[in-house]
């Protein structure tokens, strides 16, 4: 951090005499303010408290977390340093930022080399000198592999970034949804309808909300600990997602309609009411054949001839060989991690081979 006032107004002026007419952006956490700029924030909890403080200066500037940290470095004498953060926590605290308006970069989100003489010191103490390593145990090992990081951030990550202009044009919102169970819940409106926050503040796997207009609803924190759940959400004229328990990932156009990516836990018995029609199925272990090895993703699909929830086939992704050639060739004795890319968090998504309906016909 910069706690020198003239130098950074050195480098803000530096900027500006060389033609720079962007806005500049300041990564030193308020220590010292340089008019002319846009603060950032570093942190790895706590981002909704991060994002106050921003607030509080610059209420008119976006809301920048400029290191969302993944994990942190490994430090001569600081055991288990870099281990600072589960999937969970990863995935909590990405949906925390953007429930709470907020952008945010991962630190590290690929895991380096410190080549040489490069790894240098850190400001821990005066003894916390930095191994060769900077694995920080990110999303992407120091040898490529992807962890189970890499897969929650997705989907985080992949919310925030398909519906970009959904946030952009946001707001917090006061929709009256209450839970008596242990639960945080935020709400954000914007040009679509709501999307409903909900993150799990205890070791519970499961807790009850109530919408308004007093429809119950069941929600599973079985495999992560933060959703985000469409209500009175419409992805495309005409259609109306009410309300559903499974957690929002993102839309993509097909055809004349559009399909929208929704994520629960296997087993969650899924609700969804679209249309005025509530509509409820198992969430089963047959979506894994579309989703890689997220054999929780569903797919909701609309279109102009009519609306239709269903299920697809397998995509033509390349075989699992194939991926851990590339990505794992030269570690002896490493295995590759559990799950390959799924192709549907990857925002790309093949025409499906066949269609099955997914939830049950008759409404409830």
């Amino acid at each position: 951090c910069i706690r020198d006032r003239e130098h950074i107004d050195f480098l803000r002026d530096l900027l500006r005499n060389f033609g720079a007419d962007v806005p500049i952006i300041v990564c030193n956490e308020l220590h010292v303010r340089c008019p002319g700029t846009i603060e950032c924030w570093n942190c790895r909890d706590a981002p909704d408290k991060a994002i106050a403080t921003l607030q509080s200066v610059q209420a008119e500037a976006p809301n920048l977390l400029s290191e969302l940290w993944s994990g942190l470095f490994e430090a001569w004498g600081h055991r288990r340093l870099a281990r600072a953060g589960s999937a969970r926590q990863v995935h909590s605290n990405s949906l925390l930022a953007t429930a709470h308006g907020g952008m945010y970069s991962y630190y590290m989100f690929h895991g380096g080399t410190n080549f040489n003489h490069f790894p240098g010191r850190s400001d821990i103490d005066n003894h916390a000198w930095i191994t060769t390593s900077h694995d920080c145990d990110a999303m992407i090992s120091e040898t490529g592999a992807l962890t189970q990081k890499y897969y929650a951030a997705k989907l985080a990550a992949g919310l925030a970034s398909n519906l970009a202009g959904f946030f952009a044009e946001s707001e917090p919102s006061q929709i009256s949804v209450s839970s008596r169970d242990p639960v945080e819940i935020i709400a954000r409106r914007g040009p679509l309808g709501h999307l409903i926050f909900v993150f799990n503040r205890s070791k519970r796997k499961k807790a009850d909300l109530r919408l308004p207009g007093g429809t119950g609803l069941e929600i599973s924190f079985r495999d992560c600990d933060a959703l985000a759940l469409p209500f009175n959400f419409s992805p495309v004229p005409g259609f109306v997602i009410d309300y559903t328990n499974l957690s929002l990932l993102g839309m993509m156009p097909m055809g004349v309609g559009r399909l929208v990516f929704l994520h629960g836990a296997r087993g969650t018995n899924a609700i969804l009411s679209a249309g005025g029609r509530r509509f409820r199925r198992k969430v089963s272990a047959q979506a894994q054949v579309w989703f890689g090895n997220f054999p929780n993703l569903v797919a909701v699909q609309h279109a102009t001839v009519g609306q239709r929830l269903a299920q697809a086939g397998e995509p033509a992704f390349p075989p699992r060989r194939v991926l851990d050639q590339h990505c794992h060739r030269g570690l002896p004795g490493h295995r590759p991690p559990a799950m390959p890319m799924p192709a549907a968090v990857t925002g790309w998504c093949p025409p499906p081979r066949r269609r099955v309906d997914f939830f049950d016909d008759s409404p409830v």
